[in-house]
């Protein structure tokens, strides 16, 4: 089985509500099948704050812009989300598709020790998937809850 690399970038921002500094803040990271370069990923990162504050959840609270970060991540087979990770459906079995997520796992226990969050993804007990519903195979993705 040979696991193909893919690019990881990272997107957070922090922002003031009614001209208050309440901490607030967003983040995620997005795996791409082909890397978009950085100031793709700034541009998409500002639409999605923009998104976001126009949102029904904040549109009323005169969100100002503190701080946007993107960077890139790594080239890597697997990412994160929230208690899960994704990968691009390459047509693997789910067998070779919890292979290359435990391999992937003991890398980067390996590489990082406790400081890299797995949330909860060393503890293969946990993995329920891989997901291929509906949603999973419009998107071209699998997921991995844990």
């Amino acid at each position: 089985m040979s696991e193909l690399y893919y690019p990881i970038y990272y997107t957070g921002a922090s922002w003031k509500q009614d001209g208050i500094d309440y901490n607030n803040g967003s983040g995620f990271s997005k795996m791409y099948k082909i890397d978009p370069g950085i100031t793709s990923v700034r541009q998409t990162a500002i639409e999605w704050f923009e998104s976001l504050i126009n949102s029904d959840r904040y549109k009323n609270k005169n969100c100002q812009l503190v701080r946007l970060e993107c960077r890139f991540v790594e080239n890597e087979t697997w990412c994160i989300h929230w208690f899960n990770h994704y990968t691009f459906n390459t047509h693997l079995s789910d067998s070779e598709l919890r292979l290359s997520f435990a391999s992937f796992v003991d890398r980067k226990k390996f590489l990082h020790g406790e400081d890299h969050a797995l949330m909860g993804a060393d503890d293969s007990w946990r993995w329920k998937g891989p997901c291929r519903c509906e949603k999973c195979i419009e998107r071209g993705v699998t997921y991995i809850d844990h």
